[in-house]
Order: structure tokens, then C-alpha cells, then sequence
């Protein structure tokens, strides 16, 4: 259970110190330096647990291996342009949308107990990583900069 909860961690560290320690820096920016740690995380792990993610895809799907370092690619990108303001809105969009999509290789992981991130606990896991992902998704989607200007300074 250590993945999720270093995950949830880095992701709100940043805005926590910041709230803490009484920063002037703004909320969202804490926030979104969180989810870029988070991504760098997740995503460097594409290239260091490599042959167990291909164990979380199923055999039918083509190109297993190349599709594990391309979604780690595609989280370390997401983690440089959700941190830079000028292109949060749409990194985060785009990380939404990954983590809807990467919810079914979840489910199916642990069904097969695959031997990665506590999936090989099988569907017992996704009681911890299922609300993992909807915590995290919720981050994003609360921070996501909107059209209009929020100060969401005054939340916290």
C-alpha cells in the first residue's frame, strides 16, 4: 500500500508546507507542483518496473511494452506543463482524462495480481487504490484553473 500513499503524499505536500509555514506562495501553484511530483513518481516508475507493468495490460493488447514507456513519458510531460501556469489547465485536463483511462489497467491488474503497486494483493487492493485515484483526481479537478479568475486564497 505504499504507492498510493507516497503518491497522496507528494501530492499534497507542497501546498501543506505551504500553508504551514505561513508562504505567499499561491495555492493553486503549491498545488499543482504536488501533482507534478506525484507524475514524476508514477511515471519514472515506467521505466524502472517496466516488465511488471506489461504485466498489468492484458496479453491481447499489441504492444504492451512500448505502450508502458509511452504512458511514463506521457506522466513526466504532464508533470512539466501542469506546474508551468500558462499550460495547467490543459495538463490537467489531459491527467484527468489519463487517470480515467488508466482506471480499467487497475482493475484488471489486480484481478490478475499483477506483481506491481499492490496489485498482487488482488481486488482487496483496489479498496485502497480506487479512492486513491478519485482523491487525486479530485485535487486536480479542484485546483484546475478555471476561465474566470478564483482566488482560492481565501479557502485557506
Amino acid at each position: 500500500m505504499l504507492g498510493p500513499t507516497l503518491m497522496l503524499v507528494l501530492l499534497v505536500a507542497p501546498y501543506l508546507c505551504s500553508r504551514v509555514f505561513r508562504s505567499h506562495t499561491n495555492p493553486q501553484d503549491s498545488a499543482a507542483l504536488g501533482v507534478g511530483m506525484m507524475l514524476i513518481l508514477t511515471g519514472s516508475s515506467h521505466f524502472f518496473r517496466t516488465a511488471e507493468m506489461v504485466q498489468m495490460l492484458p496479453d491481447f493488447l499489441p504492444l504492451r511494452y512500448l505502450g508502458v514507456i509511452l504512458t511514463g513519458v506521457l506522466e513526466l510531460l504532464l508533470a512539466a506543463l501542469v506546474v508551468r501556469r500558462t499550460t495547467r489547465r490543459t495538463a490537467a485536463v489531459l491527467t484527468l482524462l489519463m487517470l480515467l483511462m488508466f482506471l480499467p489497467v487497475n482493475l484488471y491488474a489486480a484481478w490478475v495480481k499483477a506483481p506491481v503497486g499492490g496489485h498482487q494483493w488482488g481486488v482487496s487492493y483496489l479498496f485502497v487504490r480506487i479512492p486513491a485515484q478519485f482523491i487525486i483526481a479530485g485535487w486536480i479537478w479542484f485546483w484546475l484553473p478555471s476561465r474566470r479568475s478564483v482566488n482560492r486564497n481565501r479557502l485557506c
